[in-house]
């Protein structure tokens, strides 16, 4: 009969044993999960290595809802099919970009396809060198996904003049602080049910030739709330309303369709011509497009990027404070001082010194 001193030192051998023999088996496996230890909130953390395989594709394959996929600095990886992502609330994240070289996945002219509602994609590198494809496309009804912090780029000169960045044919979604070249169109937002998505701090070239539209709205797609874009193109249609008059306004200004709609802070420098030049303003009075590069100086601390940070910021960062990279739960946006990978006191303090400032 053991004693019950021995009794919890044989229940913890056992623990260390099953532990050691989880992590052998899972080590060979495309994608390794990190045990429920650090995730055990109701959803798996894979951790995808450095190289070319294993695949995010066997990862997203391999995940269920409510799961993480945390990718390491330097991976890299070549799709040899459309990635399909039909799994709710899964988060894909990448690495912060002052960070190290992101993780780089080569669309070869296939596409991301956002099938499933509350997708959280944050922090990758994507690049298509087929130059036949759309990057990302969002096609889950009320999907409420979340595109953040990426680099998004398209082949230059781009094989098919449809190309698009990301293709939003849902609601709810929010697109921020990523920059994107290479496409004919970077944003378009594209269907009636296109409603009530956010699209701001982006940083968009538009590539040479084709439609040439940094942010476009069009077949029925109506308030949405595009601001504190920064848009460098060829041509003059940084801002592109394609619905016609007395459909329902977008939040930019615009003079070539739906109207009226509300300037909201976008920024346009136009290469067509040497100097810089003021576009009349739109039909509700506000400045249509500033003449310079602006940049976008967003606030350290504003977590949730709505120009200020306040109280809803500090709960991000109070909710995610110890957490880890490789933590189910971690937020990458609360990560926010040179302590990359871990929500400390140092995130609070750069948050602090911030508090209650407005842009």
């Amino acid at each position: 009969m053991l004693t019950q001193r021995e009794g919890r030192r044989l229940k913890r051998r056992i623990a260390v044993a099953l532990l050691v023999a989880f992590l052998s088996a899972t080590i060979s496996n495309a994608a390794w999960k990190v045990p429920h230890v650090l995730a055990p909130l109701g959803g798996n953390v894979w951790i995808v290595p450095s190289g070319p395989s294993p695949t995010l594709a066997a990862a997203v394959a391999g995940a269920g809802p409510n799961d993480e996929i945390h990718i390491q600095v330097d991976y890299w990886e070549v799709l040899g099919a459309d990635l399909i992502i039909t799994q709710a609330n899964l988060w894909i994240i990448g690495s912060r970009l002052d960070s190290g070289a992101p993780p780089f996945i080569d669309l070869g002219g296939f596409t991301i396809v956002i099938a499933a509602p509350n997708v959280f994609m944050w922090g990758l590198s994507i690049w298509d060198s087929g130059g036949t494809s759309n990057g990302i496309v969002l096609t889950a009804p009320s999907s409420s996904c979340t595109i953040m912090n990426n680099i998004i780029r398209g082949p230059y000169p781009v094989l098919n003049p449809s190309c698009t960045g990301i293709l939003v044919l849902t609601s709810g979604n929010t697109i921020a602080l990523n920059v994107m070249g290479g496409w004919n169109t970077c944003i378009d937002l594209a269907s009636p049910s296109s409603i009530g998505n956010i699209v701001k701090a982006n940083v968009l070239f538009p590539s040479g030739g084709g439609y040439l539209y940094g942010i476009s709205v069009s077949l029925g797609a109506g308030f949405n709330y595009v601001y504190w874009n920064n848009l460098i193109t060829f041509s003059s249609t940084e801002l592109y309303d394609g619905n016609p008059p007395g459909s329902l306004p977008n939040w930019f200004d615009d003079t070539t369709g739906g109207g009226p709609s509300r300037n909201k802070g976008n920024f346009e420098a136009t290469w067509a011509s040497p100097l810089p030049y003021l576009v009349p303003p739109g039909t509700n009075g506000y400045q249509d497009n500033w003449p310079l590069v602006a940049g976008i100086n967003m606030l350290a601390g504003d977590l949730n990027l709505d120009g200020q940070v306040s109280l809803s910021d500090l709960v991000i960062l109070a909710q995610n404070y110890g957490k880890v990279w490789c933590q189910l739960g971690w937020d990458p946006r609360a990560d926010i001082a040179t302590s990359y990978g871990a929500i400390s006191l140092s995130d609070l303090v750069v948050l602090a010194q911030n508090y209650d400032k407005k842009l």
